[in-house]
């Protein structure tokens, strides 16, 4: 199953990068007229703050552009809160109120209300006996409050063992995992993800160059001048 998550096309590996690339050619470092602001919003979108409203607002606007759904924007909310607390906070002292912390951060949703379930869990539920009586699909209600009670064991668990019983879950393993891999991804950073997996993903170290690239332009941004 984790080969799956490999590139298994060239081609779409070189779209995504050229794509990417674009992305930070255009950020906002460099001065320039944007009439729309849903676009403007896709460059600044790993600066956004989820806690302001004029933030959210931007990241719903992102959302819309291929989901006209409001849980599709408090699903997206829920990720990028659980990831700055993961990056922000200390994930030691979250242990198993991640699903809670970001629960009480979203608008009243099928989100919200799947997230509040699963925080009543016992400590240490795995994923498949959720999967197995709550679902594992694509519908984000099902797979964000899924791949955020995943990452929270990354807390006490081994990355590589966070995403190996998100996988056994089954349903839309790539999409769950893809979002657990962001969220603990984003508390152990890439000294904490397995070599021996890395090793096996296609054009690894073009991936890894086009991150470092990303990655400075958004420092870059934040060093801009308002």
């Amino acid at each position: 199953m984790l080969g799956s998550a490999q590139c298994g096309s060239d081609v779409w590996l070189l779209d995504l990068c050229a794509s990417t690339r674009g992305n930070i050619e255009n950020s906002p470092a460099i001065p320039r007229a944007r009439s729309d602001r849903a676009a403007a919003a896709s460059d600044d979108s790993f600066l956004l703050d989820p806690a302001a409203d004029h933030d959210r607002m931007l990241i719903r606007d992102v959302c819309r552009i291929t989901h006209h759904n409001e849980e599709a924007y408090v699903g997206a909310l829920a990720v990028i809160v659980a990831i700055r607390q993961m990056v922000h906070d200390n994930p030691g002292d979250l242990g198993a109120n991640l699903l809670e912390v970001v629960a009480r951060s979203l608008p009243d949703s099928q989100v919200r209300d799947r997230l509040m379930a699963y925080a009543c869990f016992p400590h240490g539920t795995l994923p498949p006996a959720v999967a197995d009586s709550w679902g594992s699909s694509g519908f984000v209600a099902e797979s964000v409050p899924l791949a955020i009670l995943s990452a929270q064991s990354n807390v006490s668990q081994l990355f590589e063992t966070v995403i190996l019983q998100v996988v056994a879950a089954g349903g839309d393993t790539d999409t769950v995992a893809s979002i657990t891999g962001q969220i603990a991804g984003a508390r152990v950073g890439v000294d904490g993800l397995p070599t021996e997996l890395l090793t096996r993903i296609d054009k690894v170290g073009e991936i890894r160059a086009l991150a470092d690239e990303f990655a400075s332009a958004v420092e870059r941004i934040q060093e801009a001048p308002s």
